[in-house]
């Protein structure tokens, strides 16, 4: 903890740093506090609460599913909370949105300024937020966004058995997609 103290136009000033949350007491007295008739008088005693915000945290939710193989139309949104917002409507934190590319490398997204990230293809996605103290998340939030298997069509025949007989078969055997 540091203490400094200044005088002041108003008097003195005592200034305490470095301090965690708790409750601080500070009592003041003047010269004449022992020989005063009523030493309340010239006694001042104040107690102040400092308190911390909750952690800065986000979850990540898909609010569209990429739709169909290759495509990159998923909807990935964080919500955070904690920390200290921002007192911009609509945007309380600032967002950092990370891909990792095929050399499992992150790289920032900086299109993706809020907390939704649109136009997404699959892949690993990571998110982190920073409040208006500056206070960033200890670990990014990661979240895997899928794509559905391409969509595969075969088929399974049967020949016809003799000439002018209909007795052939094709079945269509359908896989993947959604």
């Amino acid at each position: 903890n540091n203490i400094t103290t200044s005088v002041v136009s108003t008097g003195y000033r005592i200034r305490l740093s470095g301090l965690a949350e708790r409750t601080y007491s500070l009592q003041i007295t003047d010269s004449k506090h022992n020989t005063a008739a009523t030493p309340a008088g010239c006694m001042a005693r104040r107690q102040v609460t400092l308190v911390q915000p909750d952690p800065v945290i986000v979850n990540v939710d898909v609010q569209d599913n990429i739709r169909c193989n290759g495509e990159a139309n998923g909807i990935l949104v964080a919500h955070g909370r904690g920390g200290i917002s921002f007192s911009v409507p609509g945007n309380p934190y600032r967002y950092t949105w990370k891909k990792k590319d095929a050399t499992d490398i992150w790289q920032v997204l900086p299109t993706y300024t809020d907390s939704i990230a649109a136009g997404l293809s699959a892949g690993w996605y990571a998110v982190s937020i920073t409040d208006a103290n500056n206070i960033s998340l200890a670990a990014d939030q990661v979240f895997r966004l899928t794509e559905p298997d391409p969509l595969r069509l075969t088929f399974s025949k049967t020949d016809v058995t003799c000439t002018g007989m209909s007795n052939g078969t094709i079945q269509a055997i359908v896989a993947g997609g959604n």
